[in-house]
């Protein structure tokens, strides 16, 4: 399962640092680490793979859900769709 799902309403970043040994990592716009990704929702967070790419700005996603990449490679999936 190398896809995890983030919403802008979920319980918070536990649940999505249990990927990061799996090829996901969640960086912001700031650099800050995962332990403040649920203070800086929208406010460009991002969520990269570890293949380096990034998807766009959780701002254009906000009320949509948040995207991620897997670890696969694949395309970012809007979460709403995958919740």
């Amino acid at each position: 399962k190398g896809l995890h799902v983030v919403s802008d309403t979920a319980q918070g970043c536990e649940d999505f640092t249990q990927s990061l040994g799996k090829g996901l990592q969640v960086v912001s716009d700031t650099g800050q680490e995962c332990e403040d990704f649920t203070q800086s929702l929208g406010k460009g967070l991002q969520v990269a793979s570890d293949t380096g790419q990034e998807c766009e700005d959780f701002t254009q996603s906000l009320g949509k859900g948040l995207q991620v990449a897997s670890d696969t490679g694949q395309e970012c999936e809007d979460v709403t769709q995958s919740l």
